[in-house]
């Protein structure tokens, strides 16, 4: 680690000495340039004549050309005569030093820039790669201390999870244990009809009463996380309690439900139905007739056809 410490400070006092030597041999270069630029340009306002001053005009501009990478003065005329070849017939015009410096600018930014690319992508290039956390799930546990009956005693559960009620009161304690600021709930299932404790924080106990009736069985089922089917019909609160009105899987809301369906079968009976131990109306004999009865039955038929056969010649 020290090795490597003492290699990356004496890296860093190499690139800041070269640095520092590369600014102090530009500031010389930009003194002499600036000097020999002055020299040039007195000379020619001395000029005599414009013969004098075409030659120092073109001094000038063969020193504003030397600032072009790989131009000397061995070469220098060369480069002139393409950038300024002029026709004889061409009036005479000022100097374009502009044009003639905009090269050597560009190349300046161009060097400039690709070495300060390099040194940025040199200091900044890492292996190191960036770690993401894993939260693990929060620990909680939910354990049923004791289910007892009014006598305080002990309500063993069967091989399926159910504890069998026979009637009563009795007591559900439950603890929580786990993460701080982990919670739970207990899923109940009394006679089919399913309940949902509040939550239960780790660190917490809870406690609820269940009164039956008659035979009952409850179900037990510790939970993590929070409940989505809960709602305040079947919700067991802290302390609070449920009932069981009916045993054999009927519980008070479904005995409730039942009482409307038994009360409506009970007024859609008819009211003249005959007891049982009344006769039917099929046992009713009819007692035959004497023979008195029938020559009486008989005479009063053929009065009454004669009474007829008045009433039609009328």
């Amino acid at each position: 680690m020290d090795n490597d410490s003492g290699a990356l400070i004496l890296l860093i006092v190499l690139i800041v000495s070269a640095f520092l030597l590369i600014l102090i041999r530009l500031a010389v270069f930009v003194n002499n340039f600036g000097r020999e630029k002055q020299y040039l340009l007195s000379e020619m306002h001395r000029a005599a004549d414009y013969n004098e001053y075409r030659y120092w005009r073109r001094e000038l501009r063969c020193h504003y050309l030397c600032l072009i990478p790989f131009v000397s003065e061995r070469n220098v005329l060369k480069i002139y005569r393409v950038f300024f070849r002029r026709a004889k017939h061409e009036e005479k015009r000022s100097d374009g030093i502009l044009h003639i410096l905009a090269p050597s600018v560009i190349g300046i930014c161009i060097c400039a820039v690709s070495l300060c690319g390099a040194s940025w992508a040199w200091f900044t290039a890492s292996t190191y790669a960036g770690t993401t956390a894993v939260k693990t799930p929060e620990s909680y546990e939910l354990t049923v201390i004791s289910v007892t009956d009014s006598e305080n005693q002990i309500i063993a559960a069967n091989a399926a999870g159910e504890y069998s009620l026979s009637g009563g009161s009795y007591t559900v304690l439950l603890s929580a244990a786990g993460t701080s600021g982990a919670t739970g709930y207990c899923g109940v299932m009394l006679d089919d009809k399913p309940y949902y404790t509040k939550q239960i924080f780790a660190g917490d106990t809870f406690k609820f009463t269940v009164t039956a009736a008659g035979a009952a069985e409850i179900t037990l089922t510790p939970k993590w996380g929070s409940c989505a089917v809960r709602d305040e019909s079947n919700a067991i609160v802290n302390d609070g309690g449920i009932a069981a009105l009916q045993g054999g899987g009927k519980t008070a809301d479904n005995a409730a439900n039942a009482a409307p369906s038994e009360r409506s079968a009970e007024q859609d009976e008819p009211n003249g139905v005959l007891p049982q131990d009344e006769t039917s109306v099929e046992d009713i004999s009819v007692p035959a007739k004497t023979d008195d009865e029938t020559e009486k039955t008989d005479s009063s038929d053929e009065t009454g056809g004669a009474e007829t056969q008045v009433i039609e010649n009328n």
